[in-house]
């Protein structure tokens, strides 16, 4: 413990599922850009995450720009194939994600992390991250799911366009971990292993429980 502030050991990855496959960038246009690239050369076989410090071209919903330069926050995509699954409904998946972050952003910060429908990460009413579900169809099947997760670490950047909320980051906080770059990292595996499972649990139609802590979470 220094001060009030934990510093962040390395989290063991002997629980990960081997086909779960990850990716990682120094800086790069999108993740879920990436991913979708990594889907279309076949190197994605079931799961995977992409991971970078930064983007250039980060994006959020409603085609707004998601300011993400190296080392101030979290870019991460979590991909699932979802080959001979009926089409899901994309707003199930950006809940699932919003919950496992939730849940993870607790259990490590202690902060009241809250959801503000459907895909922003709030505390004390100011946008900590969001998530961004796409899909890629083929056939008018889902041939995957990528669910772009963005969370402010070490700095809080104007939002822009018409967008002007308020805004915060994990270094803010009284309390929480020394953020470098091995506990970013580590945070971002922790989060994508949780979305992994909470994903998995879409799949199989088991989503009564992400249903009632979607709603608990709430803003």
């Amino acid at each position: 413990m220094q001060g009030r502030r934990q510093v962040l050991t390395e989290l063991s990855a002997s629980h990960i599922r081997a086909a779960v496959q990850s990716f990682y960038y120094d800086e790069i246009d999108s993740t879920n850009n990436e991913a979708r690239r990594l889907l279309e050369q076949g190197r994605i076989a079931d799961a995977a995450w992409v991971l970078a410090r930064g983007q250039t071209s980060g994006r959020g919903t409603r085609g707004r720009v998601w300011v993400s330069p190296v080392g101030a926050g979290l870019c991460l995509s979590v991909v699932h194939s979802a080959r001979n699954v009926r089409w899901p409904v994309t707003t199930t998946f950006t809940k699932s994600a919003a919950v496992a972050c939730v849940e993870v952003l607790r259990e490590v910060t202690g902060a009241t992390v809250r959801i503000r429908p459907i895909n922003d990460l709030m505390i004390d009413g100011r946008k900590l991250g969001g998530i961004l579900t796409e899909t890629v169809v083929a056939a008018d099947r889902v041939e995957a799911v990528i669910t772009g997760i963005g969370i402010n670490v070490r700095t809080a950047p104007t939002l822009t366009g018409d967008d002007r909320r308020a805004t915060t980051c994990l270094a803010a906080l009284a309390t929480g971990p020394v953020y470098d770059d091995r506990a970013v990292r580590d945070l971002a595996e922790r989060i994508a292993r949780r979305v992994d499972a909470r994903h998995r649990q879409v799949f199989t139609g088991d989503i009564a429980e992400i249903e009632r802590l979607e709603c608990d979470f709430r803003e």
